[in-house]
C-alpha cells in the first residue's frame, strides 16, 4: 500500500492533457488492482480510483461497455499474469511493457462510451 501512496498519492498536480488523464486512469487502476486482495469488487473499486484524475481535471469518467467487459478482464489478466511479481523489493506497481499498451489503447478506446452517454441525456431533455 506504501508504494500506491508513493506514486499516486499526490493527486493536486494538474494534468492537461486527455493522454496524461487516461495514462493515470490506467496506472492506478493496474496498480490498485494489484494490491486489493479482494477478488470481488477489484474492478469496480479500481475504476472509481482511477477515474480521480479525469473527473479532477474536468474530462468524463471512463465507463466499460458491457459488451466489451470480458475483453477488459482479459486484458488485466493478461497484464497480470506477465507483469513481474510484488515483493518487498518492488520499486513500482505498474510495468510498463506491450500489455500495458493493450490496455491502456483499450482505456482511451473506452471514453467513447462516456461521451455517448452525455449525448444521449442532452438529446433527452425536452
Amino acid at each position: 500500500m506504501g508504494l500506491f501512496f508513493k506514486e499516486f498519492g499526490d493527486i493536486s498536480k494538474p494534468l492537461t492533457t486527455f493522454d496524461e488523464c487516461v495514462q493515470s486512469y490506467t496506472d492506478m487502476h493496474i496498480a490498485f488492482s494489484s494490491i486489493h486482495p479482494f477478488f470481488d469488487g477489484n474492478g469496480r473499486l479500481a475504476r472509481l480510483i482511477a477515474n480521480i484524475p479525469l473527473l479532477k481535471n474536468g474530462f468524463l469518467p471512463i465507463i466499460i461497455s458491457n459488451e466489451d467487459r470480458q475483453e477488459y478482464i482479459e486484458l488485466l489478466s493478461t497484464y497480470n499474469l506477465n507483469a513481474p511479481k510484488l515483493d518487498g523489493t518492488s520499486l513500482s506497481l505498474v510495468e510498463k511493457n506491450s500489455d500495458y499498451d493493450r490496455v491502456l489503447v483499450f482505456f482511451k478506446d473506452q471514453y467513447k462510451n462516456s461521451q455517448i452517454l452525455l449525448d444521449e441525456l442532452r438529446n433527452s431533455r425536452p
